[in-house]
Parts: structure tokens; C-alpha cells; sequence
């Protein structure tokens, strides 16, 4: 990263092609929600 700040980043290729394409993913736990889990689903048996 060539740059970050508190609600940003800016990513620079240092070498190659300058139109890479780039991705990125956020992954966090919500404050307070750490170790809940979602109820498991009961089966309805849908049909396609």
C-alpha cells in the first residue's frame, strides 16, 4: 500500500502493468456478537 489513512487506502503497482486488476476483501466481527452463531435451519425440502 502506498498510502493509508483512518477510512482509506491507495495501492500502487511497483512494477508491470498499472491496470491490474486489484480486490480486496473486509472481514470483521460485529462488537458484542463474538462466538454467536446463526440458528441452524430447519429442512423444508424445496424442489428446484
Amino acid at each position: 500500500m502506498a498510502e493509508v489513512g483512518e477510512d482509506y487506502f491507495v495501492v500502487k503497482a511497483r512494477e508491470g502493468d498499472p491496470n491490474v486488476s486489484f480486490a480486496w476483501r473486509l472481514s470483521a466481527t460485529r462488537k458484542g456478537y463474538a462466538g454467536v452463531r446463526l440458528e441452524e435451519a430447519e429442512n423444508t425440502n424445496l424442489q428446484k
